[in-house]
């Protein structure tokens, strides 16, 4: 989470404040799990092109099988993501 703070200081940010918080994925977690899911699932089927891009998958189809699984395995298990949230201000 430093590193957020160091990105922003060099870009010439101040009064920077950042927090690391652990989001809820899966219907364990109720409502807020479930909201975590659509977030977390949607952002992970829009990260097919470039997961093909870079050779981690042979093609997005096998990508998005693979991803389209995530919303299920995080409703029978539950898990969290890491999220670091920052605000800061850029003098005039």
């Amino acid at each position: 989470t430093e590193h957020v703070a160091d990105l922003l200081r060099g870009a010439g940010f101040v009064d920077i404040v950042h927090e690391t918080k652990q989001t809820p994925v899966g219907k364990t977690w109720g409502e807020t799990g479930l909201q975590g899911t659509l977030s977390f699932a949607g952002a992970f089927r829009n990260l097919s092109g470039i997961m093909v891009k870079i050779g981690l998958f042979p093609s997005e189809e096998e990508y998005l099988r693979l991803a389209d699984k995530l919303p299920e395995e995080w409703d029978t298990h539950g898990n969290h993501f890491l999220c670091t949230i920052a605000t800061a201000r850029k003098p005039l």
